[in-house]
């Protein structure tokens, strides 16, 4: 089942199903993300319906490449990016990434953002590896960035170990690292990585970030992350 949503003030839509729809935490996410330079040239890796490549457009004012296979996501990455007007920011690639030889150069992009499927198995298609694995969004990145070139990642904070081995098999070196905590006192359940092609910096573990307070509504940094993309889409006119 598919159906619209309205966000940030009702001037960002999307055409999402039902097993797979926006989260705080991709928003967050999208905070999080960082380039080398202004203007990047980005790819993002397992688009989707188009989430992450929409938000990094109009964050980083640049050109995505938004790279999906599954047929569903491709016609909702294109009706989305219709509908919001950001056809002269977004282009979709249908194409697998596991073989980036066939759709691009190597060290063609300066940011690669993604969202990998969280879990190794389950019923839910977009959440669980039934076409891709983790290692296959590294070592996509690893042949797609140039030296220097940034990787944003978002996975299960239990796989962080096994990330940094895919990185460090790529030459994917950890810069910043930020973990998502649902409340104060719970287990950190995401984190988000920033790593760089070929350059091996001092890591930079950011504050933790809290999601909830204890009463259910989101804290203060939440609510000013989502009022910065409300403030940066109405910017747009």
């Amino acid at each position: 089942m598919v159906r619209e949503n309205r966000f940030f003030n009702q001037k960002l839509r999307f055409y999402q199903p039902k097993s797979h729809r926006l989260s705080i935490v991709e928003i967050l996410f999208c905070d999080f993300i960082k380039a080398p330079k202004a203007q990047p040239n980005l790819a993002d890796l397992g688009a989707g319906f188009g989430t992450l490549s929409m938000l990094c457009s109009l964050k980083l004012k640049c050109k995505v490449l938004a790279v999906e296979n599954d047929p569903l996501m491709i016609e909702l990455l294109y009706k989305n990016i219709e509908i919001n007007s950001l056809g002269e920011f977004i282009k979709v690639a249908e194409f697998d990434i596991k073989d980036p030889k066939s759709w691009c150069e190597r060290g063609a992009f300066d940011c690669v953002v993604c969202n990998p499927p969280f879990f190794r198995w389950g019923k839910n298609l977009y959440r669980s590896e039934t076409k891709t694995v983790l290692s296959d969004f590294i070592n996509c990145a690893g042949f797609v960035l140039r030296d220097g070139g940034f990787l944003n990642l978002m996975i299960p904070a239990f796989r962080l170990f096994e990330a940094y081995e895919y990185m460090k098999i790529n030459n994917i070196h950890p810069k910043v690292i930020r973990f998502l905590y649902p409340k104060v006192g719970f287990p950190a359940k995401v984190v988000f990585i920033l790593g760089v092609k070929n350059i091996k910096p001092e890591v930079f573990f950011e504050k933790p970030l809290i999601i909830n307070k204890d009463d259910g509504e989101y804290t203060n940094e939440v609510l000013s992350c989502i009022q910065g993309f409300c403030d940066i889409i109405e910017g747009l006119g």
